[in-house]
């Protein structure tokens, strides 16, 4: 689902803007698994140049359709990039369309709890509260958490007995979290993660589902 939103015309802050090609097909797998990849090599007129060609595996791990080389500069493939962004975009179904008010007043409650320090709220909490209070139409809840779960805002696994009643709204929190445990003091355990390391790296980890999380992180 691909859907205009004013604030995402924003620009990414430096450190996001150069990662490696693997953090950001990474990033798509986690958000988008079904979602068609098209890899542009940019500034390729400017001599020596990082090879973004990937190998075959890599292209079936990934789901990449198409690479192309491209250089705005010059003009070169230009044509070739616009018929191919064109012919995948409008076979998205929800392209184009009006991004709801009601999901900006949900993600503006969201971020407030976030910069408030809140890092986890209850599913029947994001119901009941945020999405009626944002007008959500009743059964339209899950359609909007999926939505907000595949561009990032929040993680949240809806088929997990467990996880599916915790929403993490705070992505990066849950990433440090999650290290805290992943991390060469595992060199003590051979690399496992027992009772006892768990209580000494990650006290709350049972109130915050995390031993299940650890399990489904990725």
């Amino acid at each position: 689902m691909i859907l205009h939103r004013e604030r995402d015309k924003e620009s990414l802050p430096t450190e996001e803007k150069w990662q490696s090609l693997e953090y950001w097909l990474d990033t798509i797998r986690r958000h988008a698994p079904k979602s068609p990849i098209l890899v542009v090599q940019t500034h390729c007129g400017e001599g020596d140049k990082a090879e973004a060609r990937l190998e075959n595996e890599a292209c079936k791990t990934y789901k990449i359709e198409t690479q192309i080389e491209f250089d705005a500069e010059f003009g070169y493939n230009l044509p070739l990039a616009k018929k191919l962004l064109t012919q995948k975009l409008n076979t998205l179904h929800d392209y184009g369309k009006k991004f709801p008010k009601t999901y900006e007043k949900v993600i503006s409650k969201i971020e407030n709890r976030k910069n408030a320090g809140e890092t986890i709220i209850s599913y029947s909490e994001f119901v009941q509260t945020i999405c009626h209070k944002a007008n959500i139409t009743k059964g339209g809840e899950g359609t909007l958490l999926e939505y907000l779960d595949k561009t990032g805002l929040v993680v949240h696994y809806p088929n997990h007995s467990v996880l599916k009643k915790h929403i993490y709204i705070n992505p990066d929190w849950l990433t440090k979290q999650v290290y805290k445990l992943i991390n060469k003091n595992l060199e003590e355990t051979e690399g496992k993660i027992t009772k006892e390391y768990l209580e000494k790296h990650l006290p709350d980890y049972e109130k915050l589902g995390f031993l299940e999380l650890v399990k489904n992180f990725g």
